[in-house]
This record gives C-alpha cells, sequence and structure tokens, in this order.
C-alpha cells in the first residue's frame, strides 16, 4: 500500500497530477490492491509442467519470448526438469484462486537475478504483470540461503511496451536500447 502511495503522490513520474486524471489513477491502484489478495506465488514443481508447456507454445505468450524457434514436449520436460532442480533457479507459478495463470523466474547468474516471466493468455491485459514482478522479487529476496547478488536484470522486446512500462514503474534503469532491451535495478530488501 505504502509504495502504491508513493507512486501516486511521486513528483518524479511523467505524468501531471493536477491533469483531471488523478481519480482514475487513485481508481486503478486500489483496483490493482485488490487483485493482489487473491494472487499467491509458490515454488513451481513437477505438477506444473502441462501449464508451463502450454505456456511456452501459446503463440499470445510466445510473441515476447527472447526466443522464438517451437518447442517440443521433451525439450520443454527437460528444461523444466533442470530450472526446478537447480540452486541457482528461483522459479515461481502465480495462482489466482488456487488456478496457475503465469510464472516468474529469476536464474542467478554472476551479479544478476536474471529475471523471465509471463502471464497466460487469458490473464494478460489486466495490470497483473506488474503485481507479478513485484510479488516476485519480494518472494526471491524473501527466500532463505539466497546466494548473494547485487542488481536485478530484464531483456525486454521493444514491441513489449506493456513490460517495458512495468520495468520503468518499478524503477528499473535502462542499460541499453538495443535487441533485447536490458533493464537492472540495484537489489533492494523489498520492492
Amino acid at each position: 500500500m505504502k509504495s502504491a502511495l508513493q507512486n501516486l503522490f511521486s513528483f518524479d513520474n511523467s505524468t501531471n497530477l493536477i491533469d483531471g486524471l488523478s481519480i482514475q489513477r487513485i481508481w486503478k491502484i486500489i483496483s490493482r490492491l485488490e487483485k493482489a489478495q487473491d494472487l499467491e506465488l509458490r515454488r513451481a514443481d513437477t505438477k506444473d509442467l502441462h501449464h508451463t508447456y502450454e505456456w511456452a507454445t501459446d503463440q499470445n505468450v510466445r510473441r515476447f519470448a527472447l526466443t522464438q524457434h517451437n518447442i517440443s514436449f521433451a525439450e520443454h520436460r527437460n528444461w523444466f526438469e533442470q530450472k526446478i532442480k537447480s540452486n541457482s533457479c528461483y522459479y515461481y507459478i502465480l495462482e489466482e484462486n488456487r488456478e496457475p495463470i503465469g510464472s516468474i523466474r529469476f536464474d542467478l547468474i554472476d551479479s544478476f537475478a536474471q529475471i523471465s516471466y509471463l502471464l497466460g493468455s487469458a490473464a494478460q491485459g489486466k495490470g497483473l504483470g506488474l503485481l507479478l514482478l513485484q510479488k516476485g522479487m519480494n518472494q526471491l529476496l524473501n527466500e532463505e540461503k539466497l546466494p548473494e547478488f547485487s542488481a536485478f536484470l530484464g531483456e525486454v522486446l521493444p514491441e513489449n511496451t506493456r513490460s517495458i512500462r512495468i520495468f520503468e514503474q518499478l524503477g528499473f534503469e535502462t542499460e541499453n536500447h538495443q535487441v533485447p532491451i536490458r533493464f537492472t535495478r540495484q537489489q533492494a530488501k523489498h520492492v
């Protein structure tokens, strides 16, 4: 709630607060807070294999993936099993009312926690991406025995304007304007 109010009253935002849209902004924040109550993150496990494969092969989801090749079930299964067993991967499933709707993964590489997240087609366009990224980063930072890292890293295709906005809203800095666009944010205890 505190960070939502800070976003509302931040004078660093590119939007002017006295522009007749304050009511819409407040309503948007309240709606997000209500949605957040129905969302839970949990560690990915073997029962998530089929959900994650559906997302990995859904063209609506894949259009913004950094790798665009077709993925076979066998390839996905091998990749998935490696990820959930890895000590350097923190993979979470987002559930709304106990139904899987998306995922977020952090691969600890060098001094970075590299972010990969997605929402299933049915969950897209509802403002859940920002909540998923916030919840995921906080969940990671609350993990016991978390190896040290200095910054979060996200890579985004230029046409994925929603994801670009989300990273910007969460205070990530643009590292480059190449493809993919790299966003970084120094580690903080909570997002």
